[in-house]
């Protein structure tokens, strides 16, 4: 398997493996996305201005992640929430020393083989120099992410927050 930075000619498979894929993120009791459903276009501009690591697998990407700076999100009220939240949370952390992390997303295929770690392991050796804390949120009914970040990537639950009728555990790690 290799781990590397996503290229502007991985936009279309990643945009592909989302809707692909979507199901995954459907709650199977009420049909809500537990998840972000990224379109080709958001990709993109992740792809451009942020950092995005893929795993392969012959030449297959078989899974991703994103890391961003919350001025990536400006804007979008989910994001400017948790940022708030993660600050009352957590002392000294600001906009600029920390990040978006997330969503990572693994091919149901690999699952349970190591490419998490290994992308959580790449992402943050790539952000180390640049952020001390990542943030990420999980929808609360998202069982099998939370105990991936929450055993796997050692992100420790800052709040229980709720946003939108939906709920979500924000998490945060030192790096």
């Amino acid at each position: 398997m290799n781990i590397r930075l996503a290229t502007q000619a991985d936009a279309a498979s990643l945009a592909m493996l989302e809707r692909q894929f979507v199901n995954d993120e459907l709650v199977r009791q009420t049909g809500q996305l537990q998840g972000q459903v990224m379109s080709q276009s958001e990709l993109t501009q992740l792809i451009e201005k942020q950092i995005v690591m893929v795993a392969e697998q012959d030449s297959n990407i078989i899974g991703y992640v994103t890391i961003a700076a919350w001025k990536h999100y400006q804007g979008q009220r989910i994001y400017v929430h948790m940022l708030k939240q993660a600050q009352r949370n957590l002392t000294g952390l600001t906009e600029r020393n920390s990040c978006q992390y997330g969503p990572i997303w693994v091919h149901p295929d690999y699952r349970g083989q190591g490419v998490f770690q290994q992308l959580v392991a790449a992402a943050k050796q790539r952000t180390a120099q640049q952020y001390q804390y990542w943030i990420a949120f999980i929808a609360e009914d998202n069982e099998r992410s939370f105990a991936a970040h929450t055993h796997k990537a050692q992100m420790q639950v800052l709040d229980y927050v709720g946003f939108d009728g939906r709920d979500y555990y924000l998490l945060g790690a030192k790096l």
